[in-house]
């Protein structure tokens, strides 16, 4: 940690504090938006279900939500983790706290903006820019980092460089499909680029370093052993389905072919995975709840890379298991984007915030009250029960609230035993 993040602080609770390192600011702002946005799109969905939308807004709203929630909402959480723990990992200096309040003001305003260009277009321009300006410096710092670095071992910090590559062409992509709503395949390619580019690779460049690391430090006896080749081939992999993906775009006679080519690069990553995870022997993760909650974010990742194999099973045995799946493809999105998303969210934020804050790596019952309804929430939005799944909102929103409420105070205090 910088020593010049210690000067001047001496309050018990302070705004200074979530200068502290980089991770404080981005969580405290991230967490705080998680859930007033989510607020917002629950009020969204409620006036759509009763039929008072205001036939003013100029792009659909899903759209601007999607884009919202890979773009911005995880990039707090991620940013924030990233710049805190890669100058550790490349054994390079901090960003300074001018840059860290920077970036998460311009973080802040894209996405005000993004939501009050359902009004007025031109709003799409200003928060489009300031989402560039943080992901390209962002990526600037982290690239002059890794330069300037000796560390021995390079395939996970290089793995990150490139998924930032990745999710500034998707948000780039999002952000035209925003402002030119007539270029078609736009949107699908920036989902695409979300999804598999930035957070999936980034999950898997963090996780592959992270899990081994943590375990060894909290399981007698540990040693860490990761796949030699396993980054190499997730990124073959990856690239090879964001190919696919354009080439569907730009190709749709070919659309069935090149579908069933993405499922099978799918069950291929899925093998990876559980090739790593099995390396990481995860059942060891049962004595130590903080690990095991890693664990059940990243078996979500796993059930939704499986539904490509099932597909496959229903292309050429069971049409009527492949139609299903197809038709029901956005709520089974959802595994992902609020099984292992929110999950790991919660979960590396609340190790973070707790290790780093010189706490004890424990989850108390608000923590695990939490998970246990983000849980929930993907149960709600992927089954649909009784056209319920706009309570996944509030399900996400009490999560994060509870949260909050327990992690927030921790933000704002120096961190245990640094007052000496």
């Amino acid at each position: 940690m910088s020593p010049h993040y210690y000067r001047g602080l001496k309050l018990k609770y302070s705004v200074k504090h979530l200068l502290i390192e980089p991770y404080r600011l981005f969580f405290f702002v991230g967490s705080t938006m998680a859930i007033l946005m989510q607020g917002h799109w629950f009020a969204h969905l409620v006036r759509k279900a009763h039929g008072t939308l205001n036939p003013a807004l100029v792009r659909p709203t899903y759209q601007v939500h999607g884009h919202e929630m890979y773009y911005l909402i995880f990039a707090y959480f991620a940013f924030g983790f990233l710049l805190t723990a890669y100058p550790r990992f490349v054994d390079a200096p901090h960003p300074k706290p001018w840059q860290v309040l920077g970036w998460v003001a311009c973080l802040f305003f894209s996405e005000i903006l993004l939501w009050f260009g359902l009004r007025n277009p031109i709003l799409f321009y200003l928060s489009s820019g300031l989402e560039l300006i943080v992901y390209v410096t962002v990526l600037l710092f982290l690239l002059r980092s890794f330069l300037k670095s000796k560390a021995t071992w390079r395939d996970q910090p290089r793995l990150i460089l490139i998924a930032l590559i990745f999710g500034i062409i998707g948000s780039t992509l999002g952000n035209l499909a925003l402002i030119h709503p007539g270029w078609a395949g736009l949107r699908g390619l920036s989902v695409q680029f979300g999804l598999y580019g930035f957070i999936m690779l980034l999950i898997f460049a963090i996780t592959w370093r992270v899990v081994p690391f943590f375990s060894s430090r909290v399981i007698p006896g540990y040693t860490m052993k990761r796949g030699q080749h396993s980054g190499k081939i997730v990124l073959g992999l990856i690239s090879i389905r964001l190919l696919l993906g354009i080439l569907t775009v730009k190709t749709p006679a070919f659309y069935a072919t090149l579908l069933l080519f993405s499922w099978i690069v799918d069950t291929l990553f899925l093998a990876t995975f559980l090739y790593e995870i099995k390396n990481w022997r995860h059942w060891l993760a049962k004595v130590f709840p903080p690990l095991f909650i890693l664990y059940v974010g990243l078996a979500w990742v796993v059930v939704f890379l499986a539904i490509s194999p099932l597909q496959i099973i229903g292309r050429f045995f069971s049409p009527s298991l492949e139609t299903f799946l197809l038709m029901h493809d956005k709520n089974l999105l959802h595994i992902f984007n609020l099984g292992a998303f929110g999950t790991l969210i919660l979960a590396i934020a609340s190790r973070v915030t707790r290790g780093h804050g010189g706490l004890p790596l424990r989850f108390d019952a608000l923590a695990l009250l939490s998970l246990i309804l983000m849980q929930v929430a993907m149960a709600v939005r992927v089954f649909d029960f009784h056209n319920t799944m706009h309570y996944a909102s509030l399900l996400w929103i009490a999560a994060f609230s509870l949260w909050a409420w327990r992690h927030l105070p921790i933000l704002l205090q120096l961190p245990k035993g640094a007052e000496t």
